[in-house]
Parts: structure tokens; sequence; C-alpha cells
């Protein structure tokens, strides 16, 4: 239960309160220079020292109920604090707090307005199982590691905007029947948002999520949901862009899991991503189709007969040849449409239609079929950057 005496420390108010946390922190760093700070790597004092300051540095207000307005607007806690099982009857504001510590509101209820902007946590934060009954508010929020908010509750509005999550942030199962905003906010790890429940499509402006490395040979299983889940999110919110994105990070993540390495998914997968960029690029597959249109062009001059260039309607030069049947070869309806410059062509390049060994009429229809895929996929990137339908 609470520590009475953290109560009465907090009633006096904000200055009393922030003069004893910087007294513990001054603490803290003495003993850090005398060199007497010493804890496990679970954060476990191992010295009585070290002990002392963690027992005078902690603070409980779990199972409280707080029955007016709640300030802790600008408060620092110096190390560990909970408020587990708390209940906020009122509006509870931690606008502005500092929590140098690991913070833990695990099934805490918040009956009214609960804000928490600018808020920094430096260590873990978890409003595992939480009930936000009036508005959430984490308006530019820091989180430095790990924050869970793993089967929270958000009766009304949710407001992440602005926040930054620098450590995993988990989501899962959710549930929200308001409003739910990650606009600018930024993850430097993949968030967990599996099973989550939006009643209210979630608003991604400018949303910042690592992408999976591109021609990733393995993939993660794990973050493969997670992308699978923000993909769910982005269709849900109708943000085509993010969805497209986190689309491709999903087939990266499912390499060797879902998609093993022997299965054609994995090289499509691989083809897919290297001729444009999982169907979002424009320009890579028109890179690819002017790359092909030259290097086709190469080989029906290496394939042409020496010498053979009879009299004919073409211009004298070979070059001009190779390259006008590789262009209309690059584009099949183009190319069936000119069937007498095709001819002219072929007879500069080969002496007739008939002397074209079967080899060439192999690469012919090979460039056909790969121009033609290249060309279905540039309007591919049309359609989903304009979104076409």
């Amino acid at each position: 239960m609470a520590n009475q005496s953290d109560i009465n420390r907090w009633k006096k108010g904000k200055d009393h309160w922030n003069k004893w946390a910087e007294g513990c922190l001054a603490a803290k760093v003495k003993l850090e220079k005398d060199g007497k700070w010493a804890v496990d790597r679970a954060g476990v004092a191992t010295n009585a020292e070290t002990k002392r300051w963690i027992n005078s540095a902690t603070t409980d207000f779990s199972g409280h109920f707080f029955e007016a307005k709640t300030d802790f607007s600008a408060f620092v806690f110096p190390h560990e604090v909970t408020f587990a099982v708390a209940e906020f009857r009122h509006r509870a504001d931690f606008s502005g707090a500092k929590f140098c510590g690991s913070a833990y509101f695990r099934d805490a209820t918040f009956r009214s307005v609960a804000r928490f902007n600018s808020a920094r946590f430096c260590k873990a934060a978890s409003f595992r199982r939480t009930t936000f009954s009036g508005n959430a508010w984490f308006i530019g929020s820091r989180f430095k590691e790990k924050s869970v908010f793993s089967e929270a509750t958000f009766d009304k509005t949710a407001n992440f905007s602005e926040s930054k999550f620098f450590g995993l942030a988990s989501f899962n199962w959710v549930q929200s029947t308001g409003s739910f905003s990650l606009a600018d906010a930024l993850f430097a790890e993949v968030p967990d948002f599996t099973q989550t429940s939006f009643r209210a499509p979630v608003r991604l402006d400018n949303l910042r999520v690592p992408q999976a490395r591109p021609f990733k040979l393995k993939g993660h299983d794990e973050r493969a949901a997670y992308y699978r889940a923000l993909k769910k999110i982005a269709i849900e919110s109708h943000d085509h862009l993010r969805e497209l994105n986190f689309f491709a990070s999903e087939i990266r993540e499912r390499r060797c899991n879902d998609d093993p390495w022997w299965h054609i998914r994995y090289w499509v997968g691989f083809f897919y991503e290297l001729s444009s960029g999982f169907g979002r690029s424009i320009l890579l597959p028109l890179a690819w189709l002017f790359a092909s249109f030259v290097g086709f062009a190469y080989l029906y001059g290496r394939h042409a007969p020496d010498g053979c260039m009879p009299d004919s309607a073409w211009p004298d030069t070979r070059f001009l040849a190779e390259f006008y049947l590789s262009f209309l070869n690059s584009l099949p309806l183009v190319g069936f449409a000119r069937a007498h410059g095709r001819d002219l062509a072929e007879k500069c390049l080969f002496g007739s239609s008939e002397a074209i060994k079967p080899t060439v009429d192999i690469v012919f229809i090979g460039q056909n079929i790969w121009s033609a895929l290249l060309i279905f996929l540039v309007l591919l990137a049309v359609r989903n950057h304009f979104r076409i339908k």
C-alpha cells in the first residue's frame, strides 16, 4: 500500500517535493563519486549505502485513492515510483514530470483527464491494464527505455502526438473507444500494436517507425507480426503511404520464417523489392526498363552477322537499327503497330526475318515478357502512389 510519508510530502507541494528529490539525486552523485554506489545488473543494491539510498528515494502511492484534483506537474521522482492500483477520481496532471527511475501505473484508474504532456520517463514505464476513463494526454512525452501500455483501456481521447519512444513500446491488447493519435510520434524500435482495437481511425501523420533493412536475408517473425499490425492500423486509417512501407518491412521480416528460402515466395519477394521497392517506386522499374533496352540492343548487335547490311530504307548504321528493334520489343504494343519498321530493322541487322536464329527469337520473346512485367510494375507504383481504384 501507499507510503504515508510520500503522501504527506506530496501534499506540501512541488517545491517541497523537488527540494527533497534534488537532495536524493545529489546524494546519489556523491555515492558514485566516492565509489560507494553498487548495484547488480538487475539494479538491486549490493552494499548497505546503496540500499539505504534506494529505500529513501523510492516512492510508493500504490492503491491510494486520490479524491480531489491531483497535481504532480513538474515533479521529480528520483528513483522508482509506483501508482499501481491507484485511483484518480478527478483530473490527474503529470505534465513535465521527470521519472528518474522506473514508473509503474499498473492497474491504475484515471476517472477523468490524465495529463502526461512533456513528461520524461528515464527508465521503464508500465501502464499495463490501466484504465483511462477521461482524455489521456501524452503529448511530447519521452520514454527512454521500455514502455508498456498492454491491455490498457482508453475510453476517450488518447493523444501521443510528438511523443518519443527510445525503447520498445508495447501497446498490445489496447482497447480504444475514442480518438487515438500518434501524429509526429517517434519510435526508435518497432512498436508492438498486435491485437489492438481502435473504434476510430488512428492519426498517423508524420509517424516515424524504423523500417526493416533492405534485402534482408533472414527476418524475425515477431517483428513481422509488429509490422503486420501496423499495416492493419494504416489500412484502417487510410494512410496508404505507411501501409506500403509497413507491408515492405513485413515481407522482409518474413524471410526464412513464413517464407523459407527454398519457397518461391522468398525469391519473388526479393525480385519485387529489387525491381520496384515492393510496388512503391516509379523510377526503379523505369530505370530497369531503360537498362534492359540498352542491354538487349547490345545483344542484338552481338548476334547480327558481320557485314550484313543489305540495301534497305534503313539509315546506313547498324547502331540505330539495334536500338530501334530493342525499343519495339521494350514496348510490345508499339512494336506490334510498327511491323514495317521492325522488318526493316531485322533486315538491316540479320539480312532477313527468315535468317534470324531461334536463339535470337527467344531473346525477342524474353524482352517482350520482361518489358511487359516492368511496365506493369510502373503502372502498379503509379496506382499505389495515387491510390487509384
